[in-house]
C-alpha cells in the first residue's frame, strides 16, 4: 500500500513498475498479482458530484505457459469514460457494450494508450 500511495497520491496519473525491485519477492517462483482500486477526486479531495465516476480494472497474468498480461476493465456507469493505460497501444481489446447488443463480443487493436468505454462496457485488454 505504501508503494502505491507514494507513487500515485495527489497526482493526475501514475505508473508503478510491477517488478521484484519495486515490490520484492517474498515467495520465489510463484506468480503474484497486483490489484489497485483507486478513487480519483477533484478540488481538494471532494468527489465529483455528477454520479458514479469509477472505472474498475483488474490486472492478471494468463496461464503460466503463455504469461499473457491481461486487464479486465469495467464501466459500471451510464456515462462514456476515457481510459488511459500506459502500454495499451497495440493491445487487443475485446469487449461487450451497447454496440454489440445481443451479438458476440467485439475485438479491436488499440492504436494508442487511451480509448473510450461506452456506458456499462466490460472488456479484456491483452497487452503485447
Amino acid at each position: 500500500m505504501d508503494i502505491v500511495t507514494k507513487a500515485c497520491q495527489g497526482k493526475p496519473s501514475c505508473s508503478i513498475p510491477t517488478d521484484t525491485p519495486t515490490f520484492g519477492d517474498p515467495c520465489y517462483d510463484v506468480v503474484k498479482h497486483l490489484v489497485v482500486e483507486a478513487t480519483c477526486s477533484t478540488g481538494g479531495g471532494a468527489q465529483q458530484k455528477n454520479g458514479p465516476t469509477s472505472v474498475y480494472a483488474q490486472a492478471f497474468v494468463g496461464d503460466a505457459g503463455t504469461g499473457a498480461r491481461k486487464v479486465l476493465v469495467l464501466n459500471p456507469t451510464e456515462l462514456n469514460k476515457t481510459v488511459t493505460l500506459s502500454g495499451a497501444s497495440g493491445g487487443q481489446w475485446s469487449f461487450v457494450d451497447e454496440s454489440t447488443g445481443f451479438g458476440p463480443y467485439a475485438t479491436e487493436t488499440l492504436s494508442s494508450d487511451t480509448w473510450e468505454l461506452a456506458p456499462y462496457a466490460a472488456g479484456v485488454l491483452i497487452l503485447v
